[in-house]
């Protein structure tokens, strides 16, 4: 029962998410966004960076059929022939075909990898951790992690669409909105996590391309300086 609920209130916090406004510009000083970084020891360092600047890619209103493997594909591993601009897909949905081009081409598109996950330098240190991701003001956790890493199921702006499908599945993902978001992360003495030593919680940034020339005073926070998007 407690699953059922966690499931139906992260699924309402996604849905206020995706209906929230954007802001018109972001400045990081003013949002507070800054480097973390505390030393616990000779060689124990955490340096938490808090500008992400997301993959967006192209994408699909329905899972592509990709015939070469028989398999239904994720909706930004394209089959160039079902891409189409929005303009061409609605002229084949009046003539009664609404499956001859489902992807669209994404305005937003971005996907030069870098910035573009949350990276905890020296997490490796601490390998009995909670990762928390969510909205400022909000007590849902939009995203959980247990032992988080900077590799595998790493944080990249992507929060599930359907959680009954799968939390982590990438298919069944979308980017989040711009905007200032929270973490949390929690650092454990033993592996079972009953003995937290440090808490440590602020604010970062997520930055699509978009806002390309609509930010300001982020490019030092980030953890590659040579990010094209960032200001």
């Amino acid at each position: 029962m407690k699953k059922i609920l966690f499931l139906m209130c992260t699924v309402i916090s996604i849905y206020f998410i995706s209906c929230k406004e954007e802001p018109s510009s972001i400045d990081c000083d003013m949002e507070g966004i800054k480097v973390f970084k505390k030393t616990y020891g000779p060689d124990s360092v955490i340096t938490i960076y808090p500008v992400i600047t997301t993959n967006n890619y192209d994408f699909c209103d329905s899972m592509v059929w990709d015939t070469i493997a028989s398999d239904w594909v994720q909706p930004y591993i394209l089959d160039p022939s079902k891409k189409c601009t929005e303009e061409v897909a609605l002229e084949y949905i009046r003539q009664g075909n609404d499956t001859a081009c489902p992807c669209r081409e994404n305005p937003n598109k971005h996907n030069d990898q870098i910035n573009s996950k949350f990276v905890i330098d020296g997490i490796e240190k601490f390998k009995s951790n909670h990762l928390f991701i969510k909205v400022p003001g909000d007590t849902i956790k939009i995203r959980r992690y247990v032992d988080y890493t900077n590799e595998g199921n790493v944080f990249q702006g992507y929060v599930a669409t359907d959680t009954s499908l799968g939390y982590y599945k990438e298919y069944n993902a979308r980017v989040l909105k711009s905007g200032i978001y929270e973490y949390e992360l929690i650092l454990f003495k033993d592996p079972e996590h009953q003995v937290p030593f440090d808490t440590i919680a602020n604010r970062f940034v997520i930055i699509t391309s978009k806002y390309r020339d609509h930010n300001s005073n982020c490019k030092d926070k980030a953890r590659e300086k040579n990010d094209p998007l960032l200001k």
